[in-house]
């Protein structure tokens, strides 16, 4: 959701809120971005369409309910964004600008069919960290004697050169298909952790 409503959302949180002010920037926000859901927010709290006013006023209680409900629309971010399909020749619709209007709408490519919309993401780019999982596993696995023990096989440990280790190989989550081998030192006083996927081959 774009900034026209973060700012509603940043005045109703304010403690001495200005009727006016908040009406102003409601007043704008919908009228660059209105949305179905914020809609009946407004209808709830006896908003005026045609004057851009709360009818009633919005008094302290029903500023937090106005806040509380236009945040769970405002700052929810959608996971995927859904496909859209021509009703006339079921090509796939693309996003395009309503310059006249400053909407966003959706054109087919094929035909003339277009439909406007409310839903203003057309992209969603989710990074995601790699991390190497060392957080997940405990020190106290080293004396698991179902584990396997590099015994001078391999490298010493990189922390205080004891020459032995244990070892398991997993993987780092269900979306990745290499696997990889944790090794934990077997020093009582260091049980450093540390992980190698190069180094499968020389166990």
């Amino acid at each position: 959701m774009t900034s026209p409503w973060l700012r509603v959302l940043d005045l109703c949180g304010q403690l001495e809120c200005d009727l006016n002010t908040l009406q102003e920037a409601v007043a704008t926000a919908w009228l660059t971005h209105p949305n179905d859901k914020i809609r009946e927010i407004l209808e709830q709290l006896d908003w005026d369409m045609d004057n851009s006013i709360f009818l009633f006023g919005l008094e302290e209680k029903k500023q937090q309910e106005f806040r509380e409900k236009l945040s769970t629309v405002v700052q929810s971010r959608p996971k995927a964004v859904d496909i859209k399909f021509c009703q006339e020749c079921n090509n796939m619709l693309y996003p395009a600008e309503n310059k006249e209007e400053k909407k966003l709408k959706y054109v087919c490519k094929q035909c003339e069919y277009e439909e406007e919309t409310d839903d203003y993401c057309v992209h969603i780019n989710t990074l995601a960290q790699e991390h190497d999982g060392l957080d997940f596993v405990n020190s106290d696995v080293a004396s698991d004697p179902s584990l396997s023990h590099t015994r001078g096989n391999f490298k010493p440990c990189p922390e205080c050169g004891h020459q032995d280790a244990v070892y398991f190989q997993t993987q780092i989550n269900r979306d990745q298909s290499a696997m990889r081998l944790y090794y934990v030192c077997c020093n009582p006083s260091c049980g450093h952790k540390w992980t190698d996927m190069d180094k499968t081959d020389e166990l």
